[in-house]
């Protein structure tokens, strides 16, 4: 990978998850589920780079293989300072711009990633992020991303030490409104979901990924969030029985 690179996708997975362990290489229709979060995201068509970054442990060999399949750089650092992970990153492939997607969730949306990223080199924010927990930004929790720019994923990697800080890299900059400028793009109103959650955290979450895969997957491999919606609501929806006659 050459120096051109500027705007990089980077995808954080590990297998010792304590909710959920293994799940990055749970099957979702034959293939683990960081496989069909890297295939979805790399549909996106800003960034010049996709990584996977994963712990260098043993225990997350397995991963190598994803990176490998997919065709995605691969990057190895510690697992639990995964801030270390991304600044390591941005030195590496000298990124200007940090794309930051988990690997647990595998509905992202290409259009949504492209559309952060625009709103974010727009604006000059040092985090641009289409997730729904802090800023109500309106999208369905698990297709959108988080933006960075390089620079300041830097400085936070060499100011914050706390073991939230160097674990979840986001929490530097939610935690500290008077130092950095976060937004948000707008998310039309169509989408307007935030009651929809679609990473998985639990096994109870991984069985309703699934079953949303087997339903649409086989029709639309390319699925999008209006299918995703619409299948959504449809679960909610009382199926109608016929009364017998006589």
């Amino acid at each position: 990978m050459t120096a051109s690179a500027r705007i990089g996708c980077v995808f954080q997975a590990r297998m010792n998850s304590l909710r959920l362990p293994g799940k990055s290489l749970m099957p979702l229709m034959g293939k683990p589920l960081v496989q069909r979060v890297i295939e979805r995201a790399m549909r996106a068509t800003r960034p010049d780079v996709f990584i996977l970054a994963i712990p260098d442990l043993a225990s997350d060999d397995p991963l190598v293989d994803v990176a490998r399949t997919t065709g995605v750089e691969l990057f190895r650092g510690s697992e639990d300072d995964v801030l270390s992970r991304y600044a390591e990153a941005v030195r590496r492939w000298d990124l200007e711009t940090v794309v930051r997607i988990p690997a647990d969730n595998p509905c992202p949306e290409p259009w949504v990633i492209d559309l952060t990223i625009d709103c974010h080199l727009r604006s000059g924010e040092d985090l641009t992020t289409s997730y729904p927990d802090v800023l109500a930004t309106g999208f369905p929790d698990g297709i959108g991303c988080e933006v960075y720019r390089g620079s300041v994923l830097l400085e936070a990697a060499e100011t914050f030490f706390s073991p939230r800080h160097r674990e979840h890299p986001h929490t530097c900059f939610y935690d500290h409104p008077e130092r950095y400028r976060i937004g948000s793009p707008a998310c039309p109103a169509e989408l307007r979901r935030p009651d929809i959650i679609l990473d998985v955290n639990t096994r109870d979450q991984f069985e309703q990924i699934t079953q949303l895969y087997e339903d649409l997957y086989p029709h639309n491999a390319s699925f999008g969030i209006s299918d995703v919606i619409a299948w959504w609501d449809g679960r909610k929806t009382p199926k109608k029985t016929k009364l017998k006659q006589g």
